[in-house]
């Protein structure tokens, strides 16, 4: 399952989350799981005001430099719920909400 701007039908990262793959990266210690870096999942709503008005477009090459996160674009509480079912199945410890407030309601 993957997510686009309107549903979940297309994923900006749908890959799962990878190993650490530098050395340095893989000696950072979690403080949540002891054994490695946090992992991190990225929530986002097209609809949100500010990404009206650019502060997608702007999330989105962002996010372009760092195509081992997961990212989704979501736009009601079903959509909000598959994707955390989605990072969790991944292993991500973390998540960031891009302006999701106001989610329409199913």
């Amino acid at each position: 399952m993957s997510l686009s701007h309107t549903s979940m039908t297309a994923s900006v990262h749908p890959q799962s989350l990878p190993e650490p793959s530098d050395s340095a990266e893989r000696d950072t210690v979690s403080p949540v799981n002891g054994s490695r870096p946090l992992r991190l999942g990225v929530l986002s709503n097209a609809q949100s005001g500010r990404n009206r008005r650019g502060g997608l477009k702007a999330s989105l090459m962002t996010l372009e430099q760092f195509d081992h996160v997961p990212h989704f674009m979501v736009n009601t509480p079903a959509e909000v719920a598959r994707a955390l079912e989605q990072l969790s199945a991944q292993g991500a410890d973390l998540v960031a909400i891009n302006a999701v407030a106001g989610i329409d309601s199913d």
